[in-house]
């Protein structure tokens, strides 16, 4: 719809209700800055809509914001969060050397270490304690606060703390959550169809309004952009652990995988250390699983912070579940009520992000599985070894990868870690001295880099792995074309007198390297992915998904069966953009749409949101008034209705006994009515 829905005239260009919900959105203290809601980012014939208010527009603006800032943060923290380049010090050594049994390791001035160190030990240490006062096994005790045993990470022993894990995991999402909404800022700095919040009415420059904007784009930034990643931390990662382990009992081989977030790039040798398959398809179940699961709780995140932020900031107390005008009894409420009530609440955060993530997250494995295969390993599934070579600085067993030759800079004369004449041997992780150790009596394997053009992507297993080899080996050549790009600056800086090459020191070429590879494979798989997910719930995360699941989730936890079945109808209604079946539902649905003009997701235009809102108004008065003096409200035959709406409506009540008025209607108005409801497409926030 264009911009006929606003007028210049004053009364038809009218500011949102003042209702609870409407101040923020699902996504906190509003995806922009609340001056840029309704009542100042008015749109009118002569400024045209804003940039972000298509789906195409979005597409571009998401490629800059995430496919560019956003990736280079998460590559950026990637890199700050390893610190382990000689030449960091202080501040800058990031998690490096960071060991929560070794005194001291924590320091103020690197504070990711800090926030490491408060979960090890607030969190951690519980854990570590009860579970040691049930079992009486130490061992499985610290085993519970230990993540991926089988690789080396930020501390000199294999395996992350609990803290660890939850920093690494998180620290480059939230910085990519944070270069995201970046751009997106940036973007809409240089929109001229938005109202600036740091203008006054007359367009001029307030240095009041600037710094507040300021502050609380800043305050977004860090409580609700990242906040949502850091709330979310500690579930997902015993979510993906205890996921993991299963898969690796119907995969085996896949944990030492999944240790190196590898996403099922390993490949699988038979015992004459030959190629025969690959983990692609448990990683894509991993992957599906894992981001669905993370967002169901970003979800949840987002629209606690919206309840919150109404009920302590703005003084306006409304509901996390039911309508959010409706009436809040949360002191008529027992302790049971009160977790019942959660309970129905979770429920729909889960439903809704399967519902939207379940299509979306393929967009993202699509391209980071087999992106991922370069650096495979080469694991035995039969005996749950893997091809290793000692490591000629610290004779330590390592693991042998599929990019394992020439992933040192090489311009001739410096010395490579491993070759193709570098012995390989079958290498078996121990629990017992958390590392690797040599299989006992092993002779040496063959080593699969003996052949210098080895390529992991050269052989797939059945058309869907061929598909994915290609994808995987398109990104991986413009990957390795990012390695020559410094030497491209050859042409355009001056270099010191002598030196040949941009990178003097291998180990800085190495660094450059590790760091456009992260970038790389960051914005050509997080991308799509988070494009898809924007239009997902743009679609379906809206009140009226929310009235047919609560019917649903309502009739689960009554036992009432003909509910939980009219629930499930309604919301596949609502999926598939079709009227409820009973006429009273449907207005309901529409005045939902109304008052909740929450952002599903924060990339989408705030105005956009509330135009649909304004949508469904017009819709439900339109729908109310022609019918303003009946006595009933029809329901529509289920014989009428479309195939899949009658698997999942109730009984078939010839009528709907809703009484709106003083005498009942003739059959032609309601076929009339009928007829209408059919025209009417229920409105969602996805622009067309």
């Amino acid at each position: 719809m264009g911009n006929q829905l606003f007028s210049k005239d004053k009364k038809e260009n009218k500011d949102v209700p003042d209702q609870p919900g409407a101040r923020f959105g699902a996504y906190g203290v509003s995806a922009q800055p609340f001056e840029i809601q309704w009542k100042n980012a008015k749109i009118d014939s002569d400024t045209g809509r804003p940039w972000k208010d298509s789906r195409a527009n979005r597409l571009a603006i998401r490629t800059f914001s995430r496919g560019v800032l956003g990736a280079l943060a998460f590559a950026g923290m990637g890199w700050y969060a390893r610190g382990n380049t000689a030449t960091n010090k202080g501040f800058w050594r990031g998690m490096g050397e960071y060991d929560p049994l070794k005194p001291g390791s924590m320091e103020w001035k690197k504070p990711l270490t800090v926030i490491a160190k408060v979960v090890d030990t607030v969190i951690g240490k519980p854990i570590s304690y009860t579970i040691h006062a049930i079992t009486g096994d130490a061992a499985r005790a610290e085993r519970w606060v230990r993540f991926r045993p089988s690789a080396k990470e930020f501390s000199g022993v294999n395996g992350r703390s609990l803290g660890s894990e939850v920093v690494g995991v998180t620290a480059d999402f939230a910085a990519m959550s944070i270069g995201d909404a970046l751009g997106r800022d940036l973007v809409d700095l240089a929109d001229p169809n938005l109202k600036k919040p740091w203008r006054d009415e007359e367009g001029h420059l307030s240095a009041g309004k600037a710094l507040k904007s300021m502050a609380k784009t800043g305050w977004r930034y860090v409580s609700y952009n990242a906040g949502e990643d850091w709330a979310v931390a500690l579930p997902y990662v015993y979510f993906m652990r205890t996921f993991k382990h299963g898969l690796g009992a119907i995969s085996p081989g896949f944990r030492y995988d999944s240790d190196r977030n590898l996403n099922g790039g390993s490949l699988k040798i038979d015992s004459n250390s030959n190629v025969i398959g690959n983990y692609n398809r448990v990683g894509i179940v991993d992957l599906q699983a894992r981001f669905t699961a993370y967002n169901m709780g970003t979800l949840l995140y987002r629209e606690w912070y919206n309840w919150a932020a109404d009920r302590w900031w703005h003084k306006t107390p409304t509901r996390l579940y039911g309508a959010p005008d409706a009436p809040v009894e949360t002191k008529d409420r027992s302790i049971a009520g009160n977790a019942a009530y959660l309970a129905k609440w979770v429920a729909r955060g889960v439903i809704k992000g399967g519902v939207y993530m379940t299509p979306a997250v393929p967009f993202f494995w699509i391209t980071r599985t087999p992106q991922s295969k370069y650096k495979g390993m080469f694991i035995d599934p039969e005996t749950r070894e893997v091809l290793g070579y000692l490591d000629p600085k610290d004779s330590r067993p390592q693991a042998v990868h599929a990019n394992e030759v020439g992933t040192r800079y090489d311009s001739g004369n410096h010395e490579q870690y491993f070759s193709s004449r570098t012995k390989v041997f079958r290498n078996r992780y121990s629990r017992d001295i958390h590392n690797w150790e040599q299989v006992p009596g092993a002779v040496p394997a063959v080593n699969p880099h003996k052949n210098p053009s080895f390529d992991a992507y050269a052989k797939h297993f059945g058309a869907g792995d061929a598909l994915l080899n290609g994808i995987g080996c398109s990104s991986n050549y413009i990957r390795k074309k990012f390695h020559h790009f410094p030497n491209e600056l050859k042409r355009t800086f001056n270099l010191k007198p002598g030196q040949k090459d941009f990178f003097e020191n291998p180990s800085t070429f190495w660094e450059y390297k590790r760091n456009s590879d992260r970038y790389w494979n960051a914005a050509v798989s997080y991308t799509p992915y988070f494009m898809a997910k924007t239009e997902f719930a743009n679609m379906w995360d809206t009140g009226k998904t929310d009235l047919a699941t609560e019917r649903l989730i309502d009739g689960a936890a009554s036992l009432n069966w003909g509910e939980f079945k009219a629930g499930a109808g309604e919301l596949w209604a609502s999926l598939t953009g079709k009227p409820f079946a009973d006429p009273a539902r449907e207005v309901e649905a529409l005045r939902r749409i109304i008052i909740d003009p929450s952002s599903a997701d924060e990339a989408i235009d705030k105005t956009e949101k509330e135009v649909a809102a304004k949508e469904a108004e017009q819709k439900r008065d339109r729908l109310l008034a022609q019918k303003k003096n009946a006595a009933h409200v029809p329901a529509i035959k289920t014989d009428d209705l479309p195939w899949h709406n009658r698997v999942f409506s109730g009984p078939k009540p010839d009528t709907f006994a809703q009484t709106v008025g003083g005498k009942p209607i003739s059959h032609s108005e309601r076929e009339e009515m009928r007829k209408l409801l059919e025209e009417i497409e229920p409105p969602t926030s996805s622009r067309h």
